[in-house]
């Protein structure tokens, strides 16, 4: 159905789920969007493509949230009627799904609970944290493992085992954004990378002043928070040196990305991160 690498677990978990497909579910991890139009892709049983009329994606208009006018769209195209034999006939995404402000998830808990015949709600998340008890108690959940270096290596054959590695890391296992890194030299996280080793290399006060710089743009204090967090987890698998240290920048910067999640102020979030590491 995809292209696709996943992980043999991973695997597994979806082929279990999809032998029975609920009428909503949670995908949580590395590659969940992609993940969640793959749920699609097997569930209407063809290739999704961008025109496809059975599958609504909604995504965060401005980047930050997700409405309750968003949810009202929802629910205005599960009520369309679909003349189809299938199972299932339509299919909702919604990506990122951690974004949801709170009047939004109350507004979609009675779609939830009462989906309309023939539908599959599909939430992606890269951390399901944000969302309501009461949301997670509806949807069926699968933890998505991210493949393993191995897997994805057999695709970039001529890439030299270093350089695999390297953005392999940054990546997190990530497919997308993997391949992303490989192609552009001058890719957004390389960027992201050169910072957090500058920031770490600096005293506390030349960190503070290199703020300003940082927090102009939301996506680069976002993926120097995100590269903080893979060279932490990346020194405590391999090494025991100054380990300490590495679980609290690990610590902190989880701390900062679930601060940023909930829309606190960027320039407040990454000055006591710099200040804690």
């Amino acid at each position: 159905m995809t292209d696709l690498i996943l992980h043999p677990k991973t695997e597994s978990d979806l082929e279990s789920m999809l032998s029975a497909t609920p009428h909503a579910i949670l995908v949580s991890g590395v590659d969940s969007n992609n993940i969640a139009h793959y749920i699609a892709s097997h569930a209407l049983n063809e290739r999704i493509t961008p025109n496809s009329t059975n599958v609504l994606n909604i995504v965060s208009e401005d980047k930050k949230s997700i409405g309750i006018d968003q949810i009202r769209s929802i629910e205005k195209y599960l009520s369309l009627k679909v003349i189809s034999k299938k199972k299932i006939n339509r299919v909702v995404i919604i990506k990122s799904a951690e974004k949801l402000s709170l009047d939004a998830q109350n507004a979609l808990l009675k779609t939830l609970e009462e989906p309309p015949k023939g539908s599959l709600l599909v939430l992606s998340v890269s951390n399901a944290m944000n969302l309501l008890p009461t949301v997670k108690s509806r949807l069926q959940s699968i933890n998505v493992q991210k493949p393993t270096k191995k897997q994805l290596k057999a695709l970039y054959s001529s890439i030299s085992e270093t350089d695999f590695a390297k953005a392999y890391n940054l990546s997190s296992g990530n497919q997308d954004k993997l391949q992303e890194i490989l192609n552009d030299e001058s890719h957004e996280l390389i960027n992201a990378t050169v910072i957090a080793r500058s920031i770490l290399s600096k005293s506390r006060y030349e960190r503070v002043l290199m703020l300003s710089d940082i927090t102009k743009d939301i996506t680069l204090a976002r993926n120097v928070v995100f590269v903080l967090q893979q060279m932490s987890e990346l020194s405590l698998k391999t090494s025991q040196k100054n380990s300490e240290t590495w679980q609290n920048i690990l610590k902190s910067s989880f701390k900062a990305e679930e601060l940023l999640n909930k829309n606190a102020q960027a320039k407040l979030v990454l000055q006591n991160l710099l200040l804690e590491i």
